[in-house]
């Protein structure tokens, strides 16, 4: 199992159970470090640089795809089983205020992982929006399904207001006319008024902000129909629809987002197709018949026209197709398939830009890890007669259960590829936080917030980011730190996992077409672009690239090496001399102090030396504070250098 500094190695290892046999992945490692032993000299090589923590395989069942496919995922491996390396235990919790869905726990189950009903202990916890306080509590390895604040797309009113905020902030509505003309009600009711008496004929439909499932749903005419106080929106109804077999259609498009900074989206290769079970038209007598205009399966199931799939194989016929069978029919048509499917990767990234900011912000105000989260939603899209795609709306919580075989299959697969890709570390979450404990009762409390949460890097200034943008990576590759290069590896680590997933962004193709459109420029962003752009050869030097140990970026930098925030330094100082002072004289002034308290020890040793001034980084660049300038705080600050080699971090 060994391997050499220079090649990558997919690993797996089978484990049997009583029940069933659960296969592991473990990804590719830099030189020979190992997150848990293959062999009995581990111990000598955890000085040395990982390229990736192992993460869990997530296998596709055999009865739906058939030993072929799941054999194509082990092409890449190595069979490494008979190794007798421990297996940790990984758990999973379902929160109860969701729906459980089959094609998710039986993903989980065959990887190995056991349900727990302690929310601390589950490597996945599958919920609704966490809040504030559950965010904060989340450790390094644990994934959960919701970024903070990514409902600002899942509620229809906030999905507007962010689209139109970002064609504001960039001025540009050719970039952004993929979301139909949208009014708020009640405050936008004038304007809606307004509009809608100007337009006779055209067609409004009304949905509700907060609901699914084609609940609440109506097609209007005119804004008489509309009651002035509902809150709910009205956009413009798209009359000329792209029609198959006489009939509206729209698709449902699976997209995964890993990470928010740097950017890493997923479009999956395959998606429903929903129909309506009525012919369409656009007269105004059929405003109110459902099963014209609504392409919801929860509407259309209801109709004695609905065709149900018995058949996975048996796909292109019936009320509901799969995105497969939908570009063979245009492509059969004569229709570019490639450029509609194009032009939807944009509306995606798009759409994901318009909250990216408040996602980062949130995560930030949390102080958990980038890693932290992965998100499954369902963009539900619209072809009018000039094939353009329309963005209806988006699903934070897309529907998973499998009503005919074709759903089944589709996203059972897709689960397991989603699951996959984000990349769930193989820990016992139980035995690490048992580790992390006995180190930080040593630490000290700041130190123990801090490791929670993994290292923390200072954000680098505009002008920073402006100077890198403008000069070649292998030309600044000695300036990298080690947080650089581990950003670089997750990216690259994480496309090789993506099965049927398609990496719409970071592309080399569009990295340039869509960096324009972030609201403001972000290191990690034009790090990945700047590594995209180099070529395949290049790119292997730079993920082999050992960076040096004083490479970095720092938040307060002092002589000692410690990194403390400012509001924590001076406290630290006066809880390290009374220590000092209480292990001299054991007074109980000194041995008050030394706890946490506020009593100071009126004498002092000329032993104990405090520091009489720090470097602190701010905005206007790197100050020299005198120690008394700084602010107290109740909590204590410990100087963690030595467990990352003289560039540690103290600060919560």
């Amino acid at each position: 199992s060994s391997s050499s500094s220079s090649s990558y190695y997919y690993y797996y290892t089978t484990i049997t159970t009583t029940a069933i046999s659960m296969p592991l992945r473990l990804l590719p490692y830099y030189h020979h470090s190992l997150f848990f032993s293959l062999s009995s000299s581990s111990s000598s090589s955890s000085s040395k640089t990982a390229l990736q923590r192992s993460t869990i395989f997530f296998d596709y069942p055999s009865k739906i795809l058939g030993e072929e496919v799941r054999d194509k995922r082990r092409e890449l491996a190595r069979l490494v089983g008979e190794q007798g390396e421990p297996r940790p235990k990984v758990r999973f919790k379902i929160s109860s205020k969701v729906w459980e869905y089959n094609c998710l726990v039986h993903a989980l189950q065959r990887s190995g992982f056991q349900r727990t009903p302690t929310t601390r202990l589950a490597n996945v916890f599958w919920s609704n929006f966490l809040t504030a306080e559950q965010y904060a509590k989340l450790n390094r390895y644990q994934k959960v399904n919701h970024f903070p604040g990514s409902y600002g797309l899942g509620r229809k009113d906030l999905l507007v207001k962010n689209i139109t905020k970002l064609r504001r902030h960039h001025g540009s509505r050719t970039d952004f006319d993929f979301l139909p003309e949208t009014f708020i009600l009640p405050t936008e009711w004038s304007l809606f008024k307004r509009r809608a008496d100007g337009q006779p004929g055209q067609m409004w439909i009304i949905k509700p902000t907060n609901q699914s499932c084609g609940k609440g749903i109506k097609v209007c005419l005119k804004s008489s129909d509309v009651k002035r106080n509902r809150q709910c929106v009205v956009s413009k109804y798209i009359m000329h629809p792209y029609l198959i077999n006489g009939r509206k259609f729209d698709m449902r498009i699976y997209v995964l987002v890993s990470c928010f900074d740097p950017l890493r989206v997923y479009l999956y290769n395959d998606g429903l197709v929903r129909f309506a079970t009525k012919k369409y038209t656009n007269k105004a007598r059929s405003a109110k018949q459902r099963f014209v205009h609504l392409t919801n399966y929860s509407v259309n199931k209801h109709s004695k026209n609905f065709v149900k799939n018995t058949d996975a194989e048996e796909d292109g016929t019936g009320s509901k197709w799969s995105v497969r069978a939908l570009r063979n029919h245009l492509s059969e048509q004569g229709v570019d398939d490639e450029k509609i499917w194009e032009e939807i990767e944009g509306v995606v990234i798009k759409t994901l830009l318009s909250i990216e900011a408040d996602v980062i912000n949130r995560q930030k105000t949390f102080g958990n890890t980038r890693n932290n989260y992965f998100e499954v939603m369902g963009f539900d899209v619209l072809l009018d007669a000039g094939l353009k795609p329309w963005l209806l709306e988006v699903n934070c919580s897309p529907s998973l259960s499998s009503s005919s075989p074709l759903d089944k299959r589709i996203k059972t697969q897709m689960m397991s590829d989603a699951l996959h890709c984000c990349g769930v570390p193989c820990v016992d979450i139980k035995k690490a936080t048992e580790r992390t404990s006995r180190r930080n009762r040593k630490l000290g409390r700041v130190a123990a917030v801090a490791s929670s949460h993994g290292p923390r890097v200072r954000a680098p200034l505009a002008s920073e980011i402006q100077k890198f943008r403008g000069c070649n990576l292998l030309d600044a590759v000695s300036s990298l730190s080690a947080h650089d290069i581990e950003v670089i590896r997750e990216t690259h680590l994480e496309q090789s996992r993506r099965g049927n997933f398609k990496a719409i962004y970071p592309n080399p193709r569009n990295c340039r077409r869509y960096s324009h459109l972030f609201t403001c420029p972000r290191y990690n962003n034009v790090l990945i672009l700047k590594y995209m752009a180099l070529s395949r050869k290049q790119q292997h030097s730079l993920l082999h690239y050992t960076p040096s140990p004083r490479t970095s970026r720092p938040l307060v930098r002092h002589s000692s090496s410690s990194i403390l925030t400012r509001s924590h330094y001076r406290r630290s100082a006066f809880l390290a001399a009374a220590a000092a002072g209480r292990r001299e004289r054991g007074s109980p002034s000194s041995t008050f102090a030394a706890k946490g308290g506020h009593k100071r020890s009126h004498k002092r040793t000329s032993s104990t030396k405090l520091p009489k001034e720090c470097h602190v980084q701010s905005r206007r660049g790197l100050r020299r504070l005198p120690i008394t300038s700084l602010p107290r705080c109740a909590t204590t600050a410990v100087d963690a250098s030595a467990e990352r080699g003289g560039g540690g971090v103290g600060n919560a």
